[in-house]
């Protein structure tokens, strides 16, 4: 789960090849999504790519 303050809470499906143990609350992530983002309640979208901007606070 991703929140952005714009878009508030989106559910990020992880890319094939990611692993959910490289992330954790707190960390600063910048997504690249695969094709739209689903305006369900949260939203959901699909990663391409999930890059670490800052570890936890």
């Amino acid at each position: 789960m991703v929140e952005d303050n714009e878009l508030g809470l989106t559910w990020v499906a992880l890319h094939e090849n990611d692993d959910i143990k490289d992330y954790e609350e707190g960390h600063e992530v910048a997504v690249w999504v695969d094709g739209g983002i689903d305006t369900s309640s949260p939203a959901f979208t699909q990663a391409l790519n999930i890059e670490i901007i800052n570890s936890k606070q």
